[in-house]
């Protein structure tokens, strides 16, 4: 993996370009983050190329480790060891509940967590951080776990699905955001007080960092702030 990252370092620099990155996200960062990011270096012109994996954080600590991966955006991973991954803290993330906009609860004056059981959920799979969230939240209120009978770690369908149905599902905010804008879902206000933890930048420990990868880094961190 070495040996063929050099040479394409190499290949790039004989060609006048900057070299490349191979950089992972999770989908919590593509509509924030990674967006503003991107769009901004495309505007410069300047930087490195960047080949983008977008996965689940447990997927991408695993590619980082594997040497598939120079840079990630995501979440430490505790049942995956992490001795050889660096975590710089960029942002926490907070949870909405979403719905159909024309679901029965929408125009609820109230909402509770019990009026959510009457409806049949679509849940990450464990031990995703957003189903441990949820069901911490529904444990503190003395409530069973929602009814579901699709589990899934892709944002689209849940979307797709619960735009077709009256199914509830948990999406991070940044990206139940984006999608209300486009008026697939509504987001009903009950809150989850679930722990979710940071967001941030994964980077394996290097004896020689790539110099590209440590500028993205920086520029990530001066983006977000």
């Amino acid at each position: 993996t070495e040996i063929d990252r050099l040479t394409n370092q190499m290949s790039a620099m004989a060609r006048g370009e900057l070299g490349s990155v191979r950089m992972g996200a999770v989908m919590e960062a593509v509509p924030g983050v990674l967006t503003e990011v991107f769009n901004n270096l495309l505007q410069s012109g300047k930087g490195p190329l960047i080949n983008l994996t977008i996965s689940t954080s447990d997927h991408l600590v695993e590619a980082l480790t594997e040497g598939e991966l120079d840079l990630a955006l995501g979440r430490p991973v505790e049942h995956i060891d992490m001795g050889n991954i660096r975590f710089e803290p960029l942002w926490a993330e907070e949870l909405s509940i979403v719905a159909a906009a024309t679901h029965p609860l929408v125009e609820a004056a109230s909402l509770s967590l019990e009026h959510l059981l009457d409806y049949d959920w679509i849940l990450q799979p464990r031990p995703s951080p957003m189903r441990t969230s949820i069901e911490l939240t529904f444990a503190r209120a003395g409530l069973a776990l929602p009814n579901n009978r699709l589990e899934t770690s892709s944002m689209l369908m849940t979307v797709n699905l619960v735009n077709r149905s009256n199914r509830l599902a948990v999406l991070p905010r940044s990206v139940a955001r984006f999608y209300i804008n486009t008026g697939l879902v509504t987001e009903l206000g009950v809150e989850l007080d679930g722990y979710m933890g940071r967001y941030g930048l994964l980077i394996p420990n290097m004896d020689e960092p790539d110099p590209n990868v440590e500028a993205l880094v920086r520029y990530i961190q001066t983006v977000v702030g």
